[in-house]
């Protein structure tokens, strides 16, 4: 039986014990991180929490809508048991049933389609990390071999002690001049970022170059069966010398032959793909779950 389930009443420790035990495990749908992108969700669940699907609602005029929260790439259905089809339509249709308005994106394990939903396929890149390292480099571009071999000829350095709030300073003054970031955004990232720094599931990898000092940092926040490169920033140096090839070259470096996957994110911006792809790492695709069944005027509802 599948229940819809309100916040307060959700037993996190039954609902993270079955994320941690699906096969399509990771960061996002576990109960802290969906504490802090989305507060107040609510839950589909599958008899006693065999199966969960995470309800990231909002409200606007009068109107409950679903999306997809800030800082997370794939929610969706996670089981800790096989479910027929038939049972992973249903989760599905009550979805569906429940809103008017939706705009989310599901992990790439279900495929599944539903009539009255709208799909547009996604682009995700992942590495698995389960080989020597030699192995790993053997798959990297030449493009890429050579930025890293760049960077270690510049006298780049890797440093573990940056702040976050510094790490969030360098990406406003590059790449977030482009994009529409809310200072509520900003400080979501950084109280999700601080979050896992303190349970110690996320790391904070920088790069320092000499008479420049840092010019490019990296998160990495791990679950069991991933590690997701949840948060960047490169300094326009930092792009001339190859030093984030040569950060990600190495924590790749630092945990080969773990049975791990580090997952990129994304993306399907041309540029991104093509430099995740370099790291030899396999695109996967994955959907955005799309409808708009709202009377007039409220079709222009977006967040």
């Amino acid at each position: 039986m599948i229940r819809r389930i309100s916040h307060i009443e959700i037993d996190k420790r039954l609902w993270d014990n079955c994320i941690k035990n699906s096969f399509n495990e990771t960061i996002y749908p576990y109960s802290e991180f969906l504490d802090i992108v989305s507060p107040g969700w609510d839950g589909l669940v599958l008899n006693n929490y065999e199966a969960v699907f995470p309800l990231t609602h909002k409200k606007k005029m009068g109107i409950n809508y679903l999306v997809q929260p800030a800082n997370s790439q794939q929610l969706g259905l996670f089981s800790s048991i096989t479910l027929s089809n038939k049972i992973i339509e249903e989760f599905f249709k009550k979805v569906s049933e429940h809103y008017s308005y939706i705009n989310i994106q599901i992990n790439s394990f279900h495929k599944e389609k539903i009539p009255d939903l709208i799909y547009t396929e996604r682009k995700n890149y992942e590495l698995p990390l389960n080989q020597s390292y030699e192995d790993l480099f053997s798959g990297f571009s030449n493009n890429h071999k050579r930025n890293i071999k760049k960077a270690k000829e510049a006298g780049a350095q890797i440093e573990k002690d940056l702040s976050i709030d510094k790490l969030i300073a360098l990406y406003k003054e590059t790449r977030g001049k482009e994009m529409k970031h809310s200072k509520a955004d900003y400080q979501t990232l950084e109280k999700l970022i601080n979050s896992f720094l303190s349970n110690k599931s996320a790391e904070i990898m920088s790069v320092n170059l000499p008479k420049i000092g840092f010019c490019a940092g990296a998160v990495f926040v791990r679950s069991c069966k991933r590690s997701v490169f949840l948060f960047s920033a490169t300094g326009i140096e930092a792009k001339k010398n190859g030093a984030m090839h040569f950060l990600i070259d190495n924590y790749i470096r630092n945990n080969s032959k773990e049975d791990i996957i580090l997952d990129f994110e994304g993306s399907n911006q041309e540029s991104l793909a093509r430099f995740y792809a370099g790291f030899g790492a396999n695109c996967t695709e994955y959907y955005k779950l799309s409808k708009n069944k709202l009377p007039g005027f409220l079709k222009l509802i977006k967040k």
